[in-house]
C-alpha cells in the first residue's frame, strides 16, 4: 500500500505512536456516511489538537476500498484540506490493485461485499460495516469502532487512555 504522496504503507506504519484508522468507500452510495465520518474524525482532530503533547503521539490513516479510482494523486485532491495542517498528521492510503487490498481488509475483519448489475458484472457499489480502528504503538488493534460507538467523546478518551498505559509501560521499563 502507498500513502497519497506514493510513500510505502509500512514506512509510515513503522513510525506510528497511537492511530485511528478508517477503511473508507468512495462511491457515491456511501456519499453521506463519508461525510458525517469526516465530519467526526475532524471533531475528534480537534480534540486532539487542543492537547499538543497528545497530537505529536496521534495519527488518522484512511483506507481507500477503490486502488483502481483512489490514485495517490486522487487521495491528494481528495485528503488536501484534512492534510494540510502540519500539527496533526492524517494519511491517505491506496493500494494498487485490488489482489493488494484484500489482504488488509482481511486483516482488519472487514467484509465487503461488490454489487452486481443486471448482468452479473460487478458494479463501484460496496457494502460494508463502517469500522474504525484504535491501533496502540505495536501495532495491535485496541478498539473498533462501529456505526453505533462512533462518538467524539468515547474516542477521544480512548486514546488517551492508551497514550497513559504507553507511558506507564515507558516508566516501568526505565
Amino acid at each position: 500500500m502507498t500513502d497519497q504522496e506514493r510513500q510505502k504503507a509500512e514506512e509510515l506504519i513503522s513510525r506510528l505512536e497511537l492511530s485511528v484508522g478508517q477503511i473508507f468507500p468512495r462511491d457515491n452510495a456511501n456519499a453521506a456516511l463519508l461525510a458525517s465520518m469526516i465530519q467526526t474524525l475532524n471533531g475528534l482532530r480537534d480534540r486532539v489538537m487542543a492537547e499538543p503533547q497528545l497530537a505529536r503521539r496521534v495519527r488518522f490513516v484512511s483506507v481507500s476500498f477503490d486502488p483502481t479510482h483512489d490514485t495517490p494523486a486522487a487521495l491528494r485532491q481528495y485528503g488536501g484540506r484534512l492534510m494540510s495542517d502540519p500539527r496533526f498528521e492524517w494519511q491517505f492510503l491506496t493500494a494498487r490493485s485490488v489482489p493488494e487490498l484484500l489482504p488488509v481488509l482481511d486483516g482488519f475483519g472487514q467484509d465487503v461485499r461488490v454489487e452486481k448489475d443486471a448482468s452479473g458484472r460487478p458494479t463501484r457499489t460496496m457494502n460494508h460495516m463502517l469500522k474504525m480502528f484504535l491501533i496502540d504503538p505495536d501495532g495491535v488493534v485496541r478498539e473498533i469502532y462501529s456505526l453505533a460507538y462512533l462518538q467524539q467523546p468515547v474516542m477521544f478518551n480512548d486514546i488517551k487512555t492508551l497514550a497513559l498505559e504507553a507511558d506507564s509501560a515507558l516508566a516501568k521499563a526505565r
